[in-house]
């Protein structure tokens, strides 16, 4: 996994393993409910469809994946 930075400032991670994703869905669950009420609304619509994606792939729906 590396973490890359293009011309534009927009961050992109790369080489991801599966492990590697589920850390950070993980760790992105743990900082909901950790600030739970303290999130803005336009972060908890990115988080709702960061989960949504992650539970697409565990399906096996990748298809349906809107990156």
């Amino acid at each position: 996994m590396y973490i890359d930075r293009d011309t534009r400032g927009k961050y992109s991670i790369n080489d991801l393993r599966e492990r590697e994703l589920m850390l950070i869905h993980e760790a992105l669950c743990a900082y909901v409910q950790a600030n739970m009420g303290n999130i803005g609304i336009y972060d908890a619509s990115r988080i709702r469809s960061f989960d949504q994606q992650i539970k697409r792939i565990k399906d096996g729906n990748e298809k349906k994946m809107d990156f």
